[in-house]
């Protein structure tokens, strides 16, 4: 089947990539931490000078470190060497359980802050805005926690700056926590970076070939600056000895004390019986060829000889269905592994297509799920599967919530394989999931702990929660669902360690929101109020920068808190609007009021007839005239003597003698019909002559797939080419293409 996939940053046209950036994400001792692959900001290079770049000129990163919690502020600034303004798309894909907090554009040399607004009201906005000419920004949720924004314009010979902040976990192995920042910034740029710790563990050490050099001082901070020289470095912060101090709490700008407990357990070694029969589903959609679909692959060699040699493989395809199985026999693993390397990818998801079905067998023992998890085309959720499932995804844009809750509702777990390694997924799956169990309150006061739920251990545990009192004992517990926990630890959380921040509560905030987006239609209001509480990029919540008083007080939003003068003047303003609006509604009900007082008074008010008076149409129509004279109609008054309502005879006839133009009409469309020369329009098929189209004319049947793919690899990016080609398979009477 040919489905038209969503646009990837590998569409866009003489796109360059720019920087990147990101904090890896949780991990523990079990679960090693691998590099995370680099974000891209693209650029709209000038079709007339397709190899000139758009590149950053200077990059500014400040770093806080709060526990095992890192917010990262990115700066860029980007110069545009061409003679008239360009447009720009800046792509940040986040790891899971990361969450974009912060946004800000320069206007007239000043940085300015993005305001949280309702994802369809900001729409709106925004596209109200372009229309009278003028770009503001907006950051929006995508599918697969990738956020973008617009950049326009970048003006010609001249500079934009753009900012990014956002909070994510540290990976980490037990003993550290780690931060990891991979900068790729091959032409000279001004560089500036500056980490500050707080913890309880010992001193930061910095590592990583390249120009930067990080040296931490006694106050935990390290900083450094680099005038025009390129950054290419794989930068990493080592926190020792961070777990000793495994409770955070901060106190955020409206006084409310929130607090996060990072601990990580070792998970027990448990034997069970060998499978029999294992289901790998392969997702085989468009999107999935940006995976690391040769790591992938390494994996799954790994699984069939080292933990599922002595079992029957059944590999499901999945693109927007499901193919028939594919079954290997014992020992047939190469077999196996040469289908999946012959596989190609095309198309797009549906991951309700797993749900099962009479293609498939009976339930095997264990189900691995390879997939992006990006439905881009029909249902989401499968719902329950039968068997025990794990969902593994090497793509840097996955939808992480949707895997990790299909794995959990199906007694697995979620793996990232851009922070997992290979030996801890080998050991963990077709085990007895480890999970974090409960999280409750045993002493003192404290309220919205998170997760409400059992969680899979598949890195360092993260508790947050509200601290509602001076203290507050908070008991966690671990071990496989449906048994006793094997082990349970309690933390004490204290008012008086508190230090002001938003880090804390903006962890809580995604946690909060990763539960949510297990239902997200149920769930919009509360995600949507979620997002404008704290301040948060979600489905139902976007960043929005506007330039002038005038834009805010057009559209009633409150400008951000860093423009004091403009907000001063939007709150006085929207105070006079408020109160010239309270003054216009007591005028109207008391002109209402007096206008209802002459009516009661009028209904009051008692006539005198004469004898036998009859109301008739001279005085009708001498009332009418007066109502119009005044402007006013009312209802006729009880004591009038109505006329009897006209006969509709009138109105019948007139149809009926419609009725001969209708039968003409019909006798002239079957005269068209039957080939007169009635007039009309004919409208040929659109048949463009393209190189890819004269390619697949002129291949065979059997070869029409690969020459599709082919051209596909040439074409792809051109915005006609897959409209075309569907249109092309269409007439071709080729429905599954």
């Amino acid at each position: 089947m040919f489905i038209r996939p969503r646009v990837s940053v590998s569409g866009l046209r003489a796109a360059t990539a720019l920087w990147s950036l990101f904090v890896a994400g949780v991990a523990s001792a079990q679960l090693e931490p691998v590099p995370v692959r680099n974000p891209l900001m693209v650029i709209q290079a000038d079709p007339d000078k397709p190899g000139d770049k758009v590149g950053a000129k200077a990059v500014d990163v400040q770093v806080r470190i709060v526990g095992q919690l890192a917010e990262t502020r990115m700066t860029l600034t980007f110069g545009n060497p061409h003679a008239r303004a360009l447009a720009g798309d800046l792509y940040l894909p986040l790891p899971e359980q990361a969450t974009v907090s912060g946004y800000a554009l320069d206007v007239a040399g000043h940085m300015v802050d993005g305001v949280v607004v309702e994802k369809h009201e900001a729409r709106r906005i925004f596209e109200r805005e372009i229309r009278k000419g003028i770009d503001p920004g907006l950051v929006e949720w995508t599918k697969g926690n990738v956020f973008r924004t617009r950049v326009f314009p970048i003006p010609a010979n001249g500079t934009r700056t753009i900012m990014v902040r956002f909070v994510a976990p540290l990976s980490g192995n037990g003993a550290s926590a780690f931060y990891d920042l991979p900068l790729s910034f091959p032409d000279p740029v001004d560089f500036a970076l500056r980490v500050e710790v707080r913890t309880g563990g010992e001193k930061p050490v910095a590592s990583g070939k390249g120009p930067i050099q990080l040296a931490f001082s006694e106050a935990m901070v390290a900083e450094t600056t680099l005038k025009g020289v390129p950054v290419v470095q794989a930068l990493r912060v080592e926190l020792p000895g961070v777990n000793k101090q495994p409770v955070q709490v901060e106190t955020d700008p409206d006084g409310v004390r929130w607090f996060v407990i990072q601990d990580s357990v070792a998970v027990p070694a448990v034997d069970v019986p060998a499978p029999k029969r294992v289901r790998i589903v392969w997702d085989a959609s468009l999107s999935r060829e940006k995976a690391d679909i040769k790591a992938e692959l390494a994996l799954v060699e790994r699984l069939l000889g080292e933990r599922f040699a002595d079992a029957e493989v059944e590999i499901v395809v999945l693109r927007h269905q499901t193919e028939a199985p594919k079954r290997f026999a014992r020992g047939d693993g190469p077999k196996a592994l040469a289908f999946l390397r012959a596989l190609h990818y095309d198309g797009g998801t549906q991951l309700a297509a797993l749900a099962p079905s009479s293609s498939y067998s009976d339930p095997a023992d264990l189900q691995l799920i390879f997939s992006d998890g990006l439905s881009t085309y029909g249902d989401e959720d499968p719902g329950a599967l039968g068997m025990p499932t794990w969902t593994l995804s090497s793509s840097t844009s996955a939808a992480h919530d949707a895997l990790s809750h299909l794995a959990r509702q199906n007694g697995g777990a979620y793996f990232n394989l851009t922070r997992v390694s290979p030996d801890a997924v080998v050991k963990a799956v077709g085990r007895p999931v480890f999970s974090l169990l409960s999280a409750k309150v045993v002493g003192g006061k404290a309220d919205a702990l998170v997760p409400n739920g059992t969680e899979p251990v598949t890195g360092t545990s993260l508790v947050a929660g509200m601290l509602a009192g001076d203290s507050a004992t908070i008991e966690v517990s671990w071990g496989v669902p449906g048994q006793a926990p094997s082990v349970t630890r309690t933390y004490e959380v204290l008012a008086s360690t508190s230090k002001p921040g938003e880090i804390i509560s903006r962890a809580w905030a995604e946690r909060t929101l990763s539960g949510l987006m297990a239902s997200p239609v149920k769930n919009a209001a509360a995600i949507t109020a979620l997002g404008k509480v704290h301040g948060i990029v979600t489905p139902g919540t976007s960043l929005l920068v506007l330039e002038t008083l005038d834009q805010y007080l057009e559209y009633a939003v409150r400008p951000p808190a860093t423009l004091t003068d403009m907000r001063k003047d939007w709150e006085a303003e929207m105070k006079a609007r408020d109160g010239a609006l309270e003054v216009a509604v007591r005028d109207r009900l008391t002109e209402v009021a007096a206008m209802w007082a002459q009516e009661v008074a009028w209904y009051n008010q008692k006539f005198s007839y004469p004898e036998n008076f009859r109301y008739g149409s001279d005085e009708k129509k001498k009332m009418g005239a007066m109502e119009s004279a005044s402007g006013r109609a009312s209802a006729p008054r009880a004591d009038m003597v109505m006329q009897d309502a006209p006969s509709p005879e009138p109105e019948a006839k007139e149809a009926d003698d419609a009725a001969p133009a209708k039968s003409a009409d019909k006798d002239s469309n079957a005269k068209n019909d039957d080939g007169g020369d009635g007039g009309g329009i004919s409208l040929r098929p659109w048949t463009p002559d393209t190189p890819y189209l004269r390619a697949l004319k002129a291949a065979s049947a059997t070869e029409r797939l690969q020459v599709y793919l082919t051209q596909r690899a040439e074409f792809g990016t051109a915005p006609s080419f897959f409209l075309d080609v569907s249109d092309w398979y269409r007439g071709e009477k080729d429905d599954a293409m």
